[in-house]
């Protein structure tokens, strides 16, 4: 029986699916079809046994470094992801891809023409699980059934009770795509930030004072009040406050006040400068 006659991805659970568009669950699986139904959580589970038949196959072939292997043989990475079979998922999954069935949802994510970096990641996905690992993080960017592009994590596991024939491997997906947005509108914002900074008329710059403020800590608890008295008495305090600042930011019209062609270099002229009395 060749591989397509056993199972492809578009496959749910074969001859005993009730429609098409809606595979059914064997009937000691219907509490768990319940569950995954009415969870809040994305979840999408697939069956991946032929895969693991077809890497037992191999081992007995003699490959020991599969990765290597799958990068010379696409041929046996599109097989094997061809080979998992969608067995459930649950209707907050659907809602991710804006999908009005399974079917559809299998459709648009497992179409005729598998996108490179689908591949890519499945194929790593295999290894890990290959070399022992139970679980795996994958994070894309996909098109919903109305073409609206999405950024996903896919956590994907082997549940303990499954580890040995993969029978049953577990997505759980998480939409990040408002926080991807939120992320690139900030480095967006600092970027804004930066060039306006550096360019501004003014000599400009930013100091981390944190670990001053430890050693300000540190004195305060061991008694010291009368702070101007005390630095006035141990003046190598505040030569190592001094040295304890840390540079974050410098303007360009600061460094032209300093005669510096770059932040290195003003450093590295302010390095092991005496500190002033004044």
């Amino acid at each position: 029986m060749s591989d397509q006659d056993k199972a492809s991805k578009g496959n749910t659970q074969g001859p005993e699916a009730a429609s098409p568009e809606e595979p059914s669950l064997p009937r000691h699986d219907e509490n768990h079809g319940k569950l995954l139904e009415r969870s809040r959580i994305d979840i999408w589970e697939e069956d991946w046994s032929l895969i693991k038949d077809m890497v037992d196959d191999l081992k007995d072939q003699g490959v020991t470094d599969w990765y290597r292997y799958f990068e010379q043989h696409e041929d046996q990475s599109v097989r094997a992801y061809r080979l998992a079979s969608v067995t459930s998922i649950n209707q907050a999954a659907l809602d991710i891809y804006h999908a009005p069935s399974r079917q559809v949802a299998i459709d648009i994510t497992f179409g005729e023409i598998i996108p490179p970096e689908e591949l890519v990641e499945f194929k790593a996905n295999l290894v890990a699980f290959i070399e022992g690992r139970t679980s795996y993080e994958i994070e894309t960017r996909e098109l919903t059934f109305d073409d609206i592009e999405i950024s996903t994590r896919r956590h994907v596991t082997l549940p303990p009770d499954h580890q040995m024939t993969w029978s049953r491997v577990l997505y759980t997906i998480e939409d990040t795509t408002e926080s991807k947005r939120m992320e690139e509108s900030l480095r967006e914002s600092e970027a804004r930030y930066r060039e306006v900074f550096d360019d501004a008329p003014a000599a400009l710059g930013v100091e981390d004072w944190s670990e001053i403020k430890k050693m300000i800590d540190e004195l305060a608890d061991a008694g010291v009040e009368n702070w101007r008295n005390y630095f006035a008495d141990h003046p190598d305090r505040v030569i190592e406050a001094y040295d304890l600042t840390e540079l974050l930011q410098i303007s360009n019209a600061n460094l032209g006040l300093y005669g510096a062609a770059s932040v290195e270099e003003y450093l590295g002229s302010n390095q092991g400068a005496l500190v002033l009395p004044e």
